[in-house]
């Protein structure tokens, strides 16, 4: 059964939700097109779309945070629940993956 219909730019895309800003988030990524699109998990409303590093398919939520990995460019950015840029690092030649651990 469809609940709701997403839409994110030209594909590959990759979803994630995570609990930041009360009812919860779902994130949209779309690598072809450097997008993150911010949707509210209650409503399905659009909330922001955020430039990101071209080829960022990947991405991963953790507490308040969401992070992106650019398979092209190798670039990890790092982003808070309001989609403020927090870090932009290159970390290798191409990210194909994305985890993300806290530490105690």
């Amino acid at each position: 059964m469809l609940l709701r219909l997403l839409h994110a730019g030209s594909p590959p895309q990759h979803i994630a939700f995570g609990p930041a800003g009360g009812g919860g988030h779902a994130y949209l990524t779309s690598g072809d097109d450097g997008t993150l699109r911010i949707f509210s998990s209650r409503t399905g409303r659009l909330l922001r779309i955020i430039r990101t590093s071209y080829g960022s398919f990947n991405l991963a939520t953790y507490g308040s945070f969401v992070a992106t990995s650019s398979l092209y460019r190798g670039t990890l950015m790092e982003f808070d629940e309001a989609g403020h840029r927090r870090l932009t690092r290159r970390v290798a030649p191409a990210a194909r993956d994305l985890v993300v651990a806290t530490l105690p």
